[in-house]
């Protein structure tokens, strides 16, 4: 069962909370705020998912609500919706300056309220998700950086002489130690059909070996054979 979004309702009006309230309670779990302090406190208490502010309030208002809000990393990208009789294009415009995602004037249109709701609700979930996804995929690439790293450090620290080949023969890696045996410089084999000085038979057997490297067949059995 999906859980049900969470949507903050702001205004000094009890009339104006009620309303609101009623409209928006059979989709959503609403809970409201008679002015800008409460409406901070309850942030801090509750997860939220879209806030419907009134502009015009005492003590301090919407626009300042919101200021502090977007300031706030952890609130930062929950949508926020104003509802106000102030409608002039300069009050419009610090609405959306400020972060606002709607603007919608007093007295409220409940179907269209009801409409910008499931629309930025319905947004922020998938912004959430991909938000989410992202995260995961830094966490898994960082274990597997750190996976990378120690295999690294491990084979760097073998004496035995190893590579890797791609298919087509090219040089992929090499430990130190390979590097040091033939004096050359990883940088000089990495991508290199470089083949060691090894005596036939052994050394057409390697060049056979390679040869048969694909990608669909990226690991080649090696059957020494008995004197």
């Amino acid at each position: 069962m999906n859980q049900r979004s969470k949507i903050l309702v702001v205004d000094d009006e009890p009339a104006n909370l009620h309303l609101i309230s009623a409209a928006l309670k059979g989709d959503y779990d609403v809970f409201s705020a008679p002015d800008g302090s409460a409406a901070l406190t309850l942030l801090n208490a509750h997860e939220t998912d879209l806030i419907i502010l009134d502009v015009m309030m005492p003590h301090i208002s919407g626009f300042e609500v919101c200021k502090i809000i977007k300031a706030n990393a952890a609130t930062a990208d929950i949508p926020v919706i104003f509802l106000t009789a102030l409608d002039t294009p300069e009050a419009v415009r610090q609405g959306f300056d400020i972060g606002g995602i709607e603007y919608l004037k007093k007295p409220v249109d409940l179907d269209l309220l009801k409409l910008m709701v499931r629309n930025h609700v319905a947004l922020k979930k998938h912004n959430d998700l991909v938000k989410e996804q992202r995260n995961q995929l830094t966490i898994q690439e960082e274990a597997l950086r750190r996976s990378e790293e120690r295999y690294r450090a491990i084979i760097e620290d073998q004496t035995e002489l190893i590579c890797r080949y791609m298919p087509g023969g090219r040089l992929s890696f090499v430990n130190g130690a390979y590097s040091r045996y033939y004096g050359m410089n990883p940088d000089e084999l990495i991508g290199t059909n470089f083949v060691p000085n090894i005596p036939e038979p052994d050394l057409s057997q390697v060049i056979g070996m390679l040869s048969a490297i694909t990608s669909d067949n990226p690991v080649v059995p090696h059957r020494r054979q008995r004197d």
